[in-house]
């Protein structure tokens, strides 16, 4: 029995070799749309429980909004000071409030009646207790709309900033502050608004602003606004810096509607991503508030981050 042999010409050499090669491409752009999506869908994830505790935390400081407000118009409430507090005058509009077992600094800018005082020793307290347990800095404006003082309660140090207080980093925030809700206190339309991501000058923290209105018939609005940190709830292999917190009527239709693709069965924005330019945007609505959280990656530098996790892959299919 003849056996036959198989002529192998160069011709049939040359098509298996782009055979090969042409697997070999495929499977290398396999490869990278799995790994693209499977990035895309874990930020997704994480986009999503960041909104979830943004949100948390939004309605928590809504309540403690509202809370002070009542309280600060309760004499009773006011009455009660701790032993040892006392105002101490640093400078003519400036005025530090002096207590023992503190775990926030409190002070007064501005002339002032004399409610203010025990109105902004009240609050300090009630901060020490809602801030006993964190780490993060936290800061409340309440912008008096009887006096048009100006009370300011942290979790940093405030006095020892205090000797050059105009020429200093404090001062300029209460400036601007102050500024800005008063800007607030003329749109009688929003009772509620919020700042951009901003970032303290001397810190890697960034935080955002939550402002609420309250006015009262014969004076001027009242305004609580809290700077309210995000450190502690974005993962460590997420930059802060490439964070957006915008307004929803920028990411939603021109009208200002949400389309009825963007929610899901439960009437709930879905987390979605998109290209803008050379940038890829992974962005995640929050539930109760009129705010987007937005992650901004260059498709650049993620291509380079994903080639250099998938190196050896790509070095073994080549």
């Amino acid at each position: 029995m003849q056996i036959k042999k198989i002529a192998l010409t160069s011709t049939a050499l040359l098509r298996g070799f782009l055979v090969f090669i042409l697997l070999l491409l495929l499977s290398l752009w396999v490869l990278g749309f799995q790994v693209f999506s499977t990035y895309v869908v874990e930020k997704q994830h994480s986009l999503s429980t960041i909104a979830g505790s943004m949100q948390k935390r939004i309605d928590k400081y809504r309540v403690a909004a509202y809370q002070l407000y009542d309280a600060s118009g309760k004499n009773d409430a006011l009455a009660l000071q701790p032993n040892g507090a006392q105002e101490v005058r640093l400078r003519p509009d400036v005025y530090f409030i002096d207590k023992p077992h503190k775990k926030t600094d409190a002070m007064i800018f501005g002339s002032h009646e004399s409610a203010t005082y025990p109105r902004a020793l009240a609050m300090s307290r009630y901060l020490d207790v809602l801030w006993g347990a964190e780490n993060n800095n936290f800061t409340l404006y309440y912008l008096n709309g009887s006096d048009n003082s100006l009370t300011l309660i942290s979790t940093q140090p405030l006095r020892e900033t205090n000797p050059r207080f105009r020429d200093s980093y404090i001062g300029l925030l209460v400036d601007s502050r102050r500024n800005e809700m008063l800007q607030q206190a003329n749109i009688l339309d929003e009772r509620e608004s919020f700042s951009p991501l901003r970032k303290y000058r001397f810190l890697n923290d960034y935080y955002f602003t939550q402002r609420m209105i309250f006015n009262q018939p014969g004076h001027l609005a009242t305004i609580i606004a809290f700077d309210l940190p995000i450190n502690d709830i974005i993962p460590l292999n997420m930059a802060r810096a490439n964070f957006v917190l915008n307004s929803a009527a920028e990411l939603n239709t021109t009208d200002g509607s949400v389309d009825d693709d963007d929610l899901d069965g439960a009437q709930t924005p879905r987390v979605y991503s998109r290209m803008n330019g050379a940038m890829l945007e992974i962005t995640a609505p929050l539930s109760n508030a009129p705010l987007s959280m937005t992650y901004r990656v260059s498709l650049i530098s993620l291509a380079l981050d994903l080639l250099h996790n998938n190196l050896w892959l790509v070095l073994i299919d080549l």
